[in-house]
């Protein structure tokens, strides 16, 4: 039976479940290419989630040169936060499991979490 075909976009993460990101499934151990496209996928993943947070940033931190530090910390935390929530392992969990059901040559083995 020939293997699925490798993505070369990210077409397999339009459909994650983010609501099962605690669920104590296994979690499979990818191959280091397809760990490369999680990562890809969970960096997307993560600027389209916080583009409000990032938006209010720039637009406060437009024209401010010397500044910026001090006037736009709070817009900065808050990009922050959102960002690292959204890249957090949990959330790579989920990734992980959505690519290894629609590409399962790429998993080497599950482990429980």
């Amino acid at each position: 039976m020939p293997r699925p075909r490798e993505p070369k976009d990210y077409e397999w993460c339009d459909n994650v479940p983010l609501d099962a990101e605690l669920t104590n499934e296994p979690v499979p151990v990818l191959k280091a290419i397809a760990e490369g496209r999680i990562d890809t996928a969970v960096e997307e993943f993560s600027f389209k989630k916080c583009d409000k947070q990032a938006q209010e940033f720039v637009h406060c931190a437009e024209g401010k040169f010397f500044s910026l530090l001090f006037s736009c910390k709070t817009e900065n935390r808050t990009m922050l936060d959102c960002t690292k929530k959204y890249r957090s392992e949990p959330f790579r969990d989920v990734f992980r499991r959505a690519y290894a059901k629609q590409y399962p040559h790429t998993v080497l083995e599950w482990k429980t979490p």
